[in-house]
């Protein structure tokens, strides 16, 4: 097995599967960049401990970024921000960013899903990460009510901001900062327009939601749409990706869900746990605790092993199986892939309906579907989500 000590130099897919074997015989992990949680029970009650906390600043602070609008604006954000603070924010904007308003935009991603497949039926093969890639930005766009003409150039500002979720090197840095101060100034366009003539799209819904006589300013609003552009853009980028890799590497599966498409949602599910594009998330220790025989210092960081939960026996029997009827069951587990507790991810709905829609479009292309090369010579790649950097298949 590999140390653990050598993680950060593994590619993605060795990562993963040493930190899975690593579970099978440890709870947690320590190592210099901080202690690595495997274990579903462990995973599951330390996100909902209060005595932990996002990383707020620190990468920004580890990066020598100490003012400017990039670290305004990061610092502004939800995940950012603990207490009173968070609770409003979270708040506020769970009222506007409501499931309704995310499956009223299922027809829209769909077409937006069997565009970008129609070349590829028609050449019997393609790259099916062009699909994953714009999807998901696509379909923010309409919920946010970008223009089409305004799309490539969204597009490209939301890509870089990207970077910003990782460790970036100074010409990302400026880069971001270039992109984040053009997304602030197009967003804040766009309320002044919706002010002037509402329609049936998130900022509108941001601008007029109050509780209890709270309202978000309009730089919250401006902030607070580019936080759910960019958020949402990487991770269902990478969850779609991972999600079609599983599903190509299943054929069986494929042609059950072609037969009966229905069974997509719960076959979504296990793909997300099977495979998760997020593997980790962390925390910091805010004081000192003890949990269960285990002892965090204050200011010690925590990287809660989501993927490792998803896998132990405790939470899912046979979890090494792909068993796409498994979330069928009332008694199933809660996925933790979008976390838990206060900082549970507003955008899961989200994730969820693209991430289906994406799927449903890829049944529609002609038999037999299947990958261009095999699964293990596939490269990866880290932004936020971790996922394959391809997907060539042929079709028909």
């Amino acid at each position: 097995m590999v140390s653990i000590s050598t993680w950060i130099d593994l590619d993605p897919v060795a990562r993963r599967e040493a930190l899975r074997e690593l579970a099978k015989s440890e709870r947690i992990a320590r190592v210099p960049e901080g202690v690595f949680v495997l274990r579903w029970d462990d995973v599951r009650a330390l996100l909902r401990d209060r005595r932990f906390e996002g990383v707020g600043l620190t990468v920004f602070d580890a990066l020598g970024i100490t003012d400017g609008p990039l670290r305004r604006w990061y610092g502004s954000l939800m995940f950012t921000n603990e207490g009173v603070m968070h609770n409003r924010l979270r708040s506020l904007v769970q009222k506007a960013f409501v499931p309704s308003s995310i499956e009223s935009l299922r027809p829209a991603t769909r077409a937006i899903a069997d565009g970008l497949l129609r070349p590829v039926a028609v050449a019997g093969e393609g790259d099916l990460l062009d699909l994953a890639t714009h999807v998901p930005i696509r379909a923010i766009a309409k919920l946010v009510g970008v223009g089409d003409d305004e799309l490539a150039e969204f597009t490209r500002r939301s890509q870089i901001l990207s970077r910003v979720f990782g460790f970036m090197l100074p010409d990302e840095i400026e880069a971001a900062t270039q992109a984040i101060e053009e997304l602030l100034g197009y967003t804040r366009s766009l309320l002044d327009a919706r002010r002037a003539a509402p329609r049936d799209d998130l900022i509108t819904r941001l601008f007029q939601t109050e509780l209890d006589g709270e309202r978000l300013t309009d730089a919250e609003v401006a902030d607070m749409v580019v936080n759910i552009v960019v958020g949402a853009h990487d991770t269902s980028t990478g969850q779609i990706a991972c999600t079609l890799l599983t599903l190509l590497e299943h054929p069986d599966m494929l042609a059950s869900l072609r037969a009966e498409p229905t069974l997509v949602p719960v076959a979504v599910e296990e793909t997300m746990r099977y495979v998760s594009s997020i593997g980790a998330i962390p925390r910091v220790a805010i004081e000192a605790v003890d949990h269960d025989g285990l002892h965090f210092e204050p200011g010690e960081l925590l990287f809660l092993c989501t993927d490792t939960a998803n896998h132990d026996p405790i939470g899912y029997a046979e979890p090494g199986r792909f068993l796409p009827s498994r979330f069928e069951a009332d008694e199933v587990h809660r996925l933790m892939t979008f976390g838990a507790g206060p900082h549970y991810c507003l955008g899961a709905a989200f994730a969820r309906m693209v991430v289906q829609e994406a799927v449903t479009a890829v049944l529609s292309l002609p038999e037999p579907l299947r990958l261009a090369e095999p699964a293990a010579d596939l490269p990866w790649t880290t932004v936020l989500a971790t996922y394959p950097a391809r997907l060539p298949i042929t079709c028909g």
